[in-house]
Formats: C-alpha cells, structure tokens, sequence
C-alpha cells in the first residue's frame, strides 16, 4: 500500500505545490480582512487534504469523523451551540474526491489485479439497482424530486460505502484505524451531547435534545464492552471502562426509549455471545453483567449531580412509559403515520410506491406532505416494495453469518473483537430501526455499509488461511 502511495504521490507533485500555493494564498488573505476564525478553517481543511491526498482511506476515515462530530441541518439548528453542520452536499463532494483518488490509484497501479465481487457484494449492488428503479418509478409518478433526490441519496451510501471500504482496506492497519476513528468520534460526540443538554437544561430536569450521532453509540459501546471482555491484555483493559462512562451517559439522559431498548438487546447478544466461549465463557458473561451494573449507576450518580433538579425522576418517568405503550401518544401518532404509508403501498406491495411517496403528518398541523415514517423496514416496503426489503434483509444476514463466523473459528482476538461488537450493534440497531429510520434515512448508512464490508474482508481472510492450512496437510 505505501509503495503505491509513494509512486502516485510522486507522480503528482505538482498538485502538492499548487495546494501549498493555496494555502499561503488564504493565510495572507485573511490576515488582510481580518477573520481569525475563517483562517484557521481554511488552514485545517487545506492541511487535512495534504494529509489524505490521494489516500482513499484516509479521506474515507476524515469523511466518516465529518458526518459524525457535525450534526445535520435539520437537527442541529434548533441548538443555539451548533453553527457549522454535516452538509449533504458537502459528503458527496467527498465521495466524488474519494472515487476519483480510487480510479487514479488503479490506473497508475503497477500490479492491476481484476476486482472479483461476493455474494454479498452482488446482493449490494442489485439493492442499489432495486433503488434505482424506485426513484424511476417515483419520477413517473411525479413525486416531489426534493424528496426523490433526498432518498435515492442517503440509501446510495449503501453501495458506496461497502465498495470504497471493500476494495480498499484490505490492510489490517485501516481496519483498526477504523475502528479507533468509530471510537474517537463516539467520545466527541458524547462531550457534545452532554453540553448541549446542560446548556438547554433549565430548573426543572433534563432538557431531551434530539440529534442522529446517539445512534453512534451502537457501534462504539458493544465494541468497547467486547475488548473488555475478549482481550487478553489486562493493563489496556482499562480504557474501554473509561471511555464507555461518557458514551453511557449519553445514552441515558438522551432519553430516547428505542435507544434504550436497543442498547439492552446488544448487551444481551453480547452476553450470550460470551458464554459461547469454551474457556471462561462464564466468567466472561458475569463480568459484562458486574460491569454494566457498575458504569449504569456511576452514570447515574454523574447525571444526578449535572440535574440535581428532578434529574433523575425525569428519566425514571420516561423509562416507566414503557410499561403502556399501547397507550403510548408518541407510538400512537407513528402508527396511524404507518397506516397512511400502507394504504398507498398494499396494491403494490411487490415494487412499492417509488420513492418520493409521501403522507400527511399526523397532529402537526401545516407541516405538508412528509416522506418518512418512523419504521426502517415498513419504510423499504412502502418506497421499494417486497424485492426491496428481502434483499436488504439477505445483505443483514449474510453479514450477521460471516461476523458469526469469524467470532467462532478466526484466532485472531482482534477480529473476535469487532465481529462480537458487530453483531451485538447491529441486532440493537436493528431493534431500534423498528422506531425510526436509522437504517435507511441517516447518513450513517455508510458506517453501517463499512461495517458490512470489514466483516467481509476479515471473513475472506480466514477462509484463505484455513485452506491454506488444509493445502499443507
């Protein structure tokens, strides 16, 4: 990998001089109008493109830290503390530079190599097609572009995401650079998080902010808890503990149940999946039991010194409305939001409706037409029928059997790591994706997608060195 690096970097020098030229050129521009904060931006972005320059996966991991420290628009700017945000534009940019990196790397590559495509590969690529069909069929039937483009958007960071990541981390290196990015931006967005809320928090508890980047937390805490637990290292067994007390927190005072629920069914699979360890299996599965009691009531005691005001009593009354759900407001109003969605999709219920379909919002009067409904599967059905969701269901499979592979016969600890966080994440995700779209809508489907892709690669590995094992027998 470096010596493909070096060979392009060589043979584009000059682009490295243009860019330095730039860079000066902005110092000595706002040195003269006098924006201080405008001239280290610009610095930042300027160094940060000499850094990841022609590196696919080093724009790759400054994309993902982009999309994840920074809200979106429409969540952030109800927040006086939020000024810059995650612009989609701006992600696709990114992903354009990325693909353009990719195919210069390829057609200056000394050792071409055809790339092959997996099962799981093919099933990305064919749902992407069933999306594509869907915006086709939405623009036949006149829907609103605004919401055709918006969709066909997000739901293409799919296929993007598994592809960019497939083909170009292979290395173990960016694998694990991966996952400490995950980790690292998880921890910058809790410190937000919890800003935030005690910033908009007045005298009377807990002020409920609502933004995507909690959703990160399934993927940084059952990945945290797994190193834990699998890791042999006593003395760098620590970190995780400390880093999971702020993730932690943010998943309790964000006061969002689907989360919650999510979170204890990752916390479950984990613990069964320790128990499938024939050594210290059970010792293993206590453990995650102790510790989560442990972090769950030191959080708890943080929480209640941020709000001493009814702190406390406010997520204990938002955790009691679990216990009538039937009855639920919230859960009410997304059903009959659901009812609307399906009554234009049962006729068509093989293709969908198309994307761009929309509803009328339930109790919120002028608010217009709307595209989502706060389910991700009934969401697939609705815009890209039956074919849509199965086959995004086989991809989940596919990816939850390899990951499962992996913990049970790869003796690598560090893939045994991040397959156990994987499945333990994605099931909790999964459960909570029953309350919003978080697997279809957010722009972390390009985690999710990498997340599918890694899996993949560390699959194909394990299988080459088991026949190569058996091939020397």
């Amino acid at each position: 990998m470096k010596g493909k690096e070096s060979i392009i970097f060589s043979n584009y020098r000059w682009l490295l001089l243009i860019a330095l030229l730039i860079q000066l050129s902005l110092v000595l521009a706002f040195a003269v109008i006098s924006r201080p904060f405008l001239l280290i931006g610009s610095v930042i972005v300027v160094s940060l493109f000499l850094y990841s320059f022609f590196s696919v996966p080093k724009t790759f991991l400054l994309l993902i830290i982009y999309i994840s420290i920074l809200p979106s628009f429409g969540w952030g700017s109800g927040y006086s503390i939020f000024n810059v945000y995650a612009s989609t534009g701006v992600i696709f940019l990114i992903l354009l530079l990325i693909i353009l990196y990719w195919l210069s790397k390829k057609c200056v590559a000394d050792d071409y190599t055809k790339d092959s495509l997996t099962s799981l590969g093919l099933l990305t690529l064919l749902f992407f097609c069933v999306v594509f069909f869907s915006a086709l069929k939405g623009f036949l039937y006149n829907f609103p572009l605004r919401f055709i483009f918006r969709e066909i958007a997000f739901l293409s960071l799919y296929p993007l995401g598994y592809f960019i990541v497939y083909f170009n981390f292979r290395e173990g290196k960016w694998i694990r650079r991966f996952w400490i990015v995950i980790i690292a931006v998880s921890l910058i967005a809790a410190f937000e998080y919890m800003l935030l809320t005690v910033l908009e928090s007045g005298s009377l508890g807990i002020a409920r902010i609502v933004t995507q980047q909690t959703h990160l937390t399934q993927l940084s805490i059952p990945f945290l808890l797994a190193f834990f637990i699998f890791y042999p290292a006593q003395k760098r067994r620590i970190f995780p503990i400390i880093m999971l007390f702020p993730l932690f927190i943010m998943v309790f005072i964000s006061q969002q149940r689907g989360l919650w629920i999510g979170m204890f069914i990752s916390l479950v699979v984990l613990f069964f999946l320790s128990l499938t360890k024939k050594e210290g299996g059970r010792k293993r599965a206590i453990l995650i039991f102790l510790i989560m009691v442990l972090i769950s009531f030191l959080a708890l005691m943080l929480i209640k010194k941020l709000f001493p005001a009814y702190g406390i009593e406010i997520l204990m009354i938002r955790a009691l409305t679990l216990r009538n759900l039937p009855f639920d407001a919230s859960l009410l109003i997304r059903q009959a939001e659901i009812g609307r969605a399906w009554l234009q999709c049962k006729n068509t219920l093989l293709t969908g409706t198309g994307l761009g379909a929309n509803i009328r919002r339930v109790a919120v009067s002028g608010a217009g037409t709307w595209d989502i409904v706060d389910n991700s599967y009934i969401f697939l059905i609705w815009k890209t029928g039956i074919i849509g969701i199965s086959i995004y269901l086989a991809i989940v499979f596919i990816f939850l059997k390899n990951a499962l592979f992996i913990f049970k016969r790869d003796p690598n600890i560090e893939h045994q790591i991040i397959a156990a966080g994987s499945i333990a994440g994605f099931i909790g995700l999964m459960v909570i994706a029953l309350t919003n779209t978080c697997l279809v809508m957010y722009r972390f489907n390009i985690l999710w997608a990498s997340l599918f892709a890694i899996i993949e690669i560390l699959k194909e590995k394990q299988l080459k060195n088991e026949n190569r094992l058996c091939s020397t027998k």
